[in-house]
């Protein structure tokens, strides 16, 4: 059988095993309530409005403000003594709160500086002789009354980028992307042996600008933000305006999955077995390091060869775009030099888990966290989230002592070492599977809680649409009305009916959660709209992962008031109130059914007439669709109609199955070539991500369709 088909009979039988798992209830068992429950009234109540509203009203948006505050005040990379820090204090004020916190180590895996900080990376021009002739920038300029303990900021790298000595003539190729290299390619380019100058994006993560280099003969490789992405047309940069200024470089992790790259699938405890280093298959394979735009723009200013291909564009003011390889005259005989001393070592990462106990149903778990460590200063990213979650603690905790109490456990945690590739939630995750395959109901993640102040969205599992709905519908927003209706104003669904619910991705700590284990997730935010302002086109925005992501930044240009965090804060409150205290689980398996739907017609749009003619039919897949569907409606019409909420045995067989739903869905061996993402309905492609189908079916086909040898795809 072909990879086509058997990736088909994966998709119908899991959707069948969807199926079954939902057609369950009706065969289930049903009985009277036992004697001894009764006058065991509390078992049935459901979540309480006034709860709710108790909790929206007490956030206050100055302490939000001052929990950023000291967040940010210094660097604190992840294992740094800031990050040690941070994660006792949370720990501590996290027991004066909660029922209980505790730290979580593990020996983790990090790409790293050298620590010898004689022994820096560089980036230079050296003449015939080696001689330097220039000298790239390793770190940002500092403003001191802004940038406090800056003694801490870490120089310019990308996490485990491997270490190395190259030489050679530069090359300007756009984005690093295959399609760049083919038409540098056309131009006459030969890139074999050099150097390249690429910018962040296009398609190709930061390892990939590495990876796809090396395919075609390339030693190495330079990335820089380009102004055409990261600054707004007419601003000067940071700290005049928000744009990024010439010498802030994002840093940021190359790696090319998420995890210990030493210990896949399991975790990472001081007696796991580790992959030798020189075995690990998911590192860069050639020296790769971030520069500043402003040294870009030195080395696009001298570069000689031919013209730049048309598609390949700059910002920077160069007077005549040449791709290379090589220097002008006077320069023709210098080369770019990079030595990269980086280095791969296990450190001890904490995690921070809290725990408030749930009255009715203690052993079901939801779950709300975000990472703690940064590359810097770290306030937008991770610090509004994590002062967003210190906010909702403080005043569960105050309800706690008000007799509020859930009838599920909630379970809080703030990851350590998110930024080297979501590897502290990925290593507890990997610790905890059967407690979050077989009793966690939700994940919600606020990383970056407040990206600009517009409106609130959100990426989810269809199954929590209708509960982030709810929530944001009980929010007063800042900016007028309640926060569903700016939300629906600013990021409507297709046909302006609801909000959009966009995807989840692999990009913060819900992935483990969601992608590896089935544990229905949510991401939430505030964003700006760029449709209706050019400032927000910047993705994600301007000063990501640089020094220059400081409290001053936020306090005067993402959030002035904190009202936006005070927003999300609010809406991920309530979120978490109304999973944990309802006494049904408040999933809709319609919107799934659904989606799933919208997938498999987008599959017979995209790919069917070429599966026809491959002998494979969908006949199948479209049957097990159907039958989702029927059956998603007939589970939700029983909750609706026909559910008795006296009977424990009854309710127990309903929430057991919406529970269970999303984690049918789960490949236990992943996608192909992808083993971390196992989920074949909600991951993302690993290759091609435009049809709408499913992940592993589009990636296949992408595979075959642009294969070298096509008479044996």
């Amino acid at each position: 059988m072909d990879r086509k088909a058997v990736i088909l009979s994966v998709l119908v039988g899991v959707i069948c095993i969807g199926v079954g798992v939902i057609i369950g209830y009706f065969t289930h068992p049903t009985s009277s309530t036992p004697q001894w429950v009764d006058g065991a009234e509390s078992y049935f109540r459901d979540v309480n409005e006034n709860d709710i509203q108790q909790f929206i009203d007490v956030v206050d948006a100055d302490n939000i403000r001052n929990e950023l505050q000291e967040l940010s005040l210094e660097p604190h990379m992840a294992t740094s003594p800031r990050d040690v820090y941070l994660a006792e204090q949370i720990r501590n004020r996290w027991l004066d709160w909660l029922d209980d916190a505790y730290l979580t180590p593990y020996d983790i895996m990090h790409g790293l500086l050298n620590e010898d900080a004689a022994k820096p990376n560089s980036l230079t021009i050296v003449n015939p002789s080696n001689n330097v002739v220039y000298t790239a920038k390793m770190t940002e300029t500092v403003y001191n009354e802004i940038m406090q303990n800056s003694d801490g900021i870490v120089p310019y790298f990308n996490a485990f980028g491997p270490p190395g000595d190259v030489k050679g003539k530069l090359v300007f190729a756009n984005f690093g992307s295959d399609e760049d290299y083919q038409a540098l390619s056309d131009a006459g380019v030969d890139v074999n042996g050099t150097i390249v100058l690429v910018k962040y994006g296009g398609g190709v993560g930061r390892g990939g600008k590495a990876t796809v280099g090396a395919k075609y003969g390339v030693k190495g490789a330079l990335v820089y933000s380009d102004p055409e992405s990261w600054v707004v047309e007419g601003e000067q940069g940071y700290p005049e305006d928000s744009s990024l200024p010439g010498t802030g470089v994002q840093r940021g992790s190359a790696l090319g999955d998420y995890g210990d790259p030493s210990t896949p699938g399991y975790p990472s405890t001081k007696y796991a077995y580790r992959v030798p280093e020189d075995q690990i298959e998911l590192f860069p394979p050639i020296p790769l390091q971030p520069i500043n735009y402003n040294d870009a723009k030195y080395f696009l200013d001298r570069m000689g060869g031919v013209d730049a291909p048309n598609s390949f564009t700059t910002d920077l003011d160069v007077t005549s775009l040449k791709a290379g390889p090589g220097f002008a005259s006077p320069d023709q005989d210098n080369d770019v030099r990079l030595i990269a001393n980086n280095r791969y070592e296990i450190l001890e990462s904490n995690n921070v888990i809290g725990i408030i106990r749930g009255s009715e149903e203690p052993d079901k778990y939801v779950m709300y966290g975000n990472h703690r460590d940064s590359w810097v200063y770290g306030a937008v990213d991770p610090g509004s989230g994590t002062a967003c979650m210190m906010e909702m603690t403080r005043r569960f905790g105050e309800m706690l002592n008000q007799d509020w109490r859930p009838r599920r456990s909630i379970v809080f945690g703030s990851w350590g070492s998110e930024e080297f590739g979501l590897l502290g939630s990925t290593e507890w995750a990997e610790d905890n599977i059967q407690m979050l395959t077989q009793r966690a109901l939700s994940y919600i993640n606020v990383d970056i809680a407040v990206f600009a102040n517009d409106s609130f969205f959100a990426r989810a599992s269809p199954l929590l649409a209708p509960v982030l709905y709810e929530a944001a519908q009980k929010v007063k927003d800042f900016n007028g009305g309640t926060a569903y209706k700016n939300w629906q104003d600013n990021f409507p669904n297709e046909d302006s009916t609801a909000p959009v619910v966009g995807r989840l991705y692999t990009s913060s700590d819900y992935a483990p959660f969601y992608q590896m284990f089935g544990v229905t997730s949510a991401d939430l935010s505030y964003r700006g709209n760029s449709k209706e302002d050019p400032r927000y086109n910047i993705s994600p925005y301007p000063t990501y992962h640089t020094a220059y992501d400081t409290f001053d930044y936020v306090d005067r240009f993402v959030d002035p008031g904190f009202l936006a965090h005070r927003t999300v804060t609010q809406i991920a409150g309530a979120s978490m109130m109304i999973l944990s205290d309802s006494l049904i689980i408040p999933f809709s398996v319609n919107y799934l059914s659904a989606y799933v739907q919208s997938q498999i017609d987008a599959t017979q749009k995209a790919f069917g007439a070429q599966l026809t003619n491959a002998g494979i039919e969908l006949d199948l897949l479209q049957q097990a669709g159907t039958e989702f569907t029927q059956v998603s409606a007939e589970l939700e019409n029983y909750i609706a109609n026909d559910l008795d909420r006296t009977s424990i045995s009854a309710i127990n067989a309903v929430n057991d199955r919406l529970i269970a739903v999303e984690k049918s869905f789960i490949e236990p061996n992943g996608l192909p070539g992808a083993p971390n993402l196992r989920h074949v309905s909600g991951s993302p492609g690993s290759l091609d991500d435009s049809s709408g189908s499913f992940p592993g079916l589009q990636d296949a086909l992408f595979e075959i369709n642009t294969a070298t040898d096509q008479a044996a795809r």
